[in-house]
């Protein structure tokens, strides 16, 4: 059904830059291409393409104009999406030594997820602990164990039944945590709290003292017996590593400097008379 040249004659003339984007995704969003289109004239089918531009961009606007899209927003879905790729490369990735630099990115990642939540002390304790001590010590230990690519693809294929049940069961706990309206027996948030675009800093609401100062001042005042207690058995681990690493062998010869340093030469040394005098 065609309009009558007065309704024609009502339609606002487009901008340059509706022109630009009604051109560019009218195609996608209707299916249909001005020299494909069969039955619909040159006006009508302008007219359903602006229709579906118009809602299209009103779609648009409400997702993300309007929305609150912070730096924690962003950095958020930057981090997470580096250490979700990152964790895909640790397993596909066939050198060793290249899965475990993939594996101190994610921890560097999660750490900085860590730093949005507002838990800076839990993500320092990450980098030192995870990165800086089993991260390396990986990394040592491949590198001194020269592992063959050849044997580790045998490995990883010999194991591969476990492993893809395993991960099976992970995605489907995933997609019913995400997707809990499927079965209500899992319905117990609310599936806008799953977006990221709905992230919040509910820590930086609820008090304005830093994770780290918090746990300090309750560590050094309230807590400090407990942080002396640690201290001491630091200091006898520490003994007694070295201690169980002391073992003085009687059969061995050995040179001890210190004894040799303190002798008093003069009462060492003494002068024999020969028959002769």
């Amino acid at each position: 059904m065609s309009l009558s040249p007065p309704a024609r004659c009502q339609l606002q003339k487009p901008t340059l830059y509706e022109s630009v984007r009604l051109r560019i995704l009218a195609p996608f969003l209707t299916g249909l291409h001005p020299k494909k289109s069969k039955g619909l004239n040159t006006f009508d089918f302008k007219k359903k393409r602006a229709k579906d531009l118009e809602s299209f961009l009103s779609i648009a606007k409400q997702n993300f104009i309007n929305r609150n899209m912070t730096i924690e927003t962003v950095l958020f879905s930057l981090f997470s999406s580096i250490a979700l790729i990152s964790g895909l490369m640790v397993i596909r990735a066939k050198n060793p030594i290249h899965s475990v630099l993939f594996l101190i990115l994610v921890f560097c990642n999660v750490s900085g997820l860590l730093v949005l939540l507002g838990v800076e002390f839990f993500a320092m304790i990450f980098l030192v602990v995870y990165v800086g001590a089993i991260a390396v010590l990986f990394l040592f230990v491949v590198m001194m164990l020269n592992i063959k690519i050849a044997e580790m693809q045998e490995n990883v294929l010999r194991y591969l039944p476990v492993g893809g049940m395993v991960g099976l069961i992970f995605l489907l706990e995933i997609f019913l945590v995400i997707e809990n309206d499927l079965i209500p027996v899992f319905q117990l948030t609310d599936s806008t709290a799953h977006s990221a675009l709905n992230f919040e800093m509910f820590v930086n609401k609820i008090q304005s003292i830093p994770n780290i100062e918090a746990i300090g001042q309750i560590l050094y005042t309230h807590s400090f017996y407990f942080f002396i207690l640690a201290s001491l058995i630091l200091l006898v681990a520490m003994i007694g590593a070295i201690v169980l690493t002391m073992h003085k062998t009687t059969l061995v010869k050995r040179q001890e400097v210190f004894k040799q340093n303190a002798i008093d030469f003069a009462k060492t040394i003494h002068k024999v008379r020969s028959a002769q005098e």
